[in-house]
């Protein structure tokens, strides 16, 4: 997916204030998963030293993600607005006991927004791709998505034609001149 197409989809959640938070968050900070978010903990977050502490992932490590940039703005403007009774950056907004579920916000906004067939975990994706194609190596790739292996990162990171023709183009530039 192009980066101005995922653009389109912020707009849709007008509705819905913390939606639209934890999309932002998401998509400036793309190394987080879709349970990370949901799950996190103010007491998890960092915000002086501009990081999240994960404990319990996928693969079973304890992770440190750092937030900076547009990512660490929205997290201390959230602060400044949250809900004291609630241990959860993004609570369901009835009990404020546990993560909201974002399930029918998220397909709504896909719907309004045009875009079929992509997943919340599909920015993931995105993500490694856009770091891969900004000159991040795949070291880097894996360590900003949290990711044991070279290989899971290889998986991640997909090379848009565009991008490739542009690497072709520079490289006949610097050779032909």
């Amino acid at each position: 997916m192009k980066i101005h197409e995922l653009k389109t989809i912020n707009p849709y959640f007008t509705d819905m204030w913390l939606m639209k938070k934890r999309f932002e968050v998401r998509f400036n900070d793309r190394n987080f998963k879709i349970g990370e978010i949901l799950n996190l903990t103010w007491d998890k977050v960092d915000i002086q030293k501009g990081r999240v502490i994960l404990e319990e992932t996928k693969n079973g490590e304890r992770r440190q993600v750092p937030l900076a940039g547009k990512a660490l703005d929205l997290i201390t403007q959230h602060q400044a607005k949250r809900v004291i009774c609630s241990k959860f950056l993004f609570p369901d907004t009835k009990t404020y006991k546990k993560p909201i579920d974002i399930r029918s916000a998220w397909n709504a906004a896909l719907k309004r927004s045009g875009i079929k067939d992509f997943r919340f975990h599909d920015l993931r994706h995105c993500c490694a791709s856009y770091l891969a194609m900004n000159g991040c190596t795949i070291v880097e790739i894996a360590g900003v998505l949290g990711h044991k292996t070279l290989q899971m990162a290889k998986r991640y990171s997909h090379l848009s034609d565009s991008h490739l023709s542009e690497v072709v183009s520079k490289m006949n530039e610097k050779i032909l001149g």
